[in-house]
């Protein structure tokens, strides 16, 4: 009897043990993955999304409006970097407007029309318009040194303007016949004449007007070089 009980005790504190370290030991945690919630962004999404495109280009186009409005502002102040900025937009209207613009706060000042000349002269790559040119070789023709002689040429030139870089050559030769291009030899006039002639566009140049300006400038080669070869001793100073 007491073998009995002791060792119904035991299996009874065997017991108790096992469900003790049992009840100690976490339960393993289940993952359940559940499909992924679509968004339902209601009828009319797509053509929400369609006028919110069309609002930022509205935005962006608000924008680039009030930028070229600022350029052309500050070229109506007599900035001529403003010409610079509006040539990098890439924007030709705008570009033109600030010329303009320019052109206008300059007047009839002869100084300040020969600086903005310059201005686009000196900063490769920008043009110039054909009106610019064309006041600007009724300006520079009435006295021609090295100097004017090359800003003419070369500003006429920018414009892409065949016909018009014809006119110019016949004024600058013009003048020379007349004895007053003032210390230029006949090279260096040369020079600067078919320098100007391979800024002008290839399209321009392929023109017909183009060619024309090829056979004249042909002749005043066939000109300057006999002046050159009877006055030897002339020299750009």
């Amino acid at each position: 009897m007491d073998a009995f009980l002791i060792i119904s005790i035991f299996l009874i504190a065997i017991t108790a043990l096992a469900f003790r370290r049992l009840n100690r030991r976490s339960p393993p945690t289940e993952t359940h993955s559940f499909p992924e919630t679509r968004r339902f962004d209601g009828l009319f999404a797509e053509q929400r999304a369609e006028e919110l495109k069309a609002l930022a280009r509205a935005e962006a186009e608000l924008r680039a409006e009030e930028e070229r409005g600022l350029l052309v502002a500050r070229a109506a102040g007599g900035d001529e970097t403003a010409l610079n900025d509006a040539h990098n937009s890439g924007d030709k209207e705008v570009y033109g407007d600030a010329l303009r613009a320019l052109i206008t706060q300059a007047g009839d000042c002869v100084e300040r029309l020969r600086f903005l000349a310059e201005h686009v002269v000196d900063n490769a790559g920008l043009p110039a318009s054909r009106e610019f040119a064309e006041r600007m070789i009724e300006i520079y023709q009435v006295s021609l040194d090295q100097r004017s002689l090359a800003n003419m040429l070369h500003l006429t030139a920018l414009a892409g303007d065949a016909a018009l870089y014809h006119r110019a050559v016949g004024a600058v030769m013009a003048q020379w016949r007349e004895g007053r291009v003032s210390k230029v030899s006949p090279t260096d006039i040369l020079a600067t004449i078919e320098s100007g002639y391979w800024l002008i566009s290839s399209e321009a140049r392929l023109s017909g007007s183009g060619f024309l300006l090829k056979k004249a400038i042909a002749e005043v080669r066939r000109e300057l070089a006999a002046a050159a070869r009877h006055s030897p001793s002339i020299s750009a100073n």
